[in-house]
């Protein structure tokens, strides 16, 4: 199966909705050429809209993901996935995922792995966001690994996804566009002085790139960044409107400008100097 390069989240907790509302999201899902969807908490009203919208497409074309609440007893994981296949009338689950950050118990694991035997799921996937959760991706169970990876990852964010990927499990990467970048994408007033005059290599090695990139915003910026890395296959998104999908959309066919590329690694490089300073002074 085919996943399409953005993998949406298709949350109950942020918007209980209605079967309309979420039909007519996912249909628009699929026109922005959208066929990977991770349902989290789904309320009724999100597994009947999923459920019509499925009947319209040949099943093999949508991917279908559910991500299970922490702290769920084996027979509770069970539960939650029957409740899901009866409400959308899928007769498989293409993807589990368990939160290795909660560290699940052997036995919800070999819960995950008994479905999967009884191909009520296909794949097993586990959300790695530290070096100790990444005993799971080592364990040999899991099949996806879901990691964070953007442009301010550093190399122990990179090594967690290319481990995963050299022992064949795909890597699905998640929060592309962080806090941290989101309050760099803020520009700034420059301090204006006296007599002073300008200086050609001003913000050089910083993130003044995400606010003054023509035709691009600063998560379309951080999106296409994440899309550079070969050993993704898919990368997740929250939305909050058709609109802003689609705009996420067209950035999978976009490249980004080569200046941009450059000035990325320049600030990447001058972060971590600056980090090599601070421990070493410390």
């Amino acid at each position: 199966m085919a996943i399409s390069t953005l993998s949406i989240v298709l949350s109950g907790e942020r918007c209980g909705g209605d079967p309309d509302a979420w039909l007519a999201f996912i249909h628009g899902a699929f026109e922005s050429g959208v066929n990977t969807f991770e349902l989290i908490s789904p309320t009724p009203a999100l597994l009947e809209g999923l459920a019509y919208a499925v009947r319209s497409v040949e099943r093999r074309l949508v991917f279908v993901a559910l991500r299970l609440p922490d702290n769920l007893t084996p027979d509770e994981i069970v539960a939650d996935v029957d409740r899901v296949l009866a409400a959308t009338g899928l007769e498989m689950l293409d993807l589990a995922i368990l939160n290795g950050e909660s560290d699940p118990h052997n036995d919800c694991v070999w819960a995950l792995e008994d479905l999967r035997a009884t191909s009520r799921v296909r794949r097993l996937g586990i959300v790695a966001e530290s070096d100790e959760a990444m005993r799971h991706v080592h364990g040999g169970a899991f099949d996806v690994l879901i990691a964070p990876f953007n442009l301010l990852s550093g190399w122990r964010e990179r090594l967690r996804v290319r481990t995963a990927a050299e022992k064949g499990m795909s890597v699905i990467a998640s929060n592309h566009f962080p806090d941290e970048a989101r309050a760099m994408a803020e520009p700034k007033a420059p301090k204006r002085r006296w007599f002073s005059k300008p200086y050609p290599l001003a913000g050089l090695g910083a993130y003044n790139f995400l606010h003054d990139t023509y035709g691009w915003n600063a998560e379309e910026i951080c999106l296409g960044y994440a899309l550079t890395e070969t050993a993704l296959a898919s990368v997740t998104v929250e939305v909050a409107s058709l609109k802003h999908l689609e705009a996420l959309a067209e950035v999978t066919e976009r490249d980004l400008p080569a200046a941009v590329a450059a000035q990325i690694e320049m600030a990447r490089f001058s972060a971590e100097r600056a980090a090599g300073t601070e421990r070493r002074r410390a």
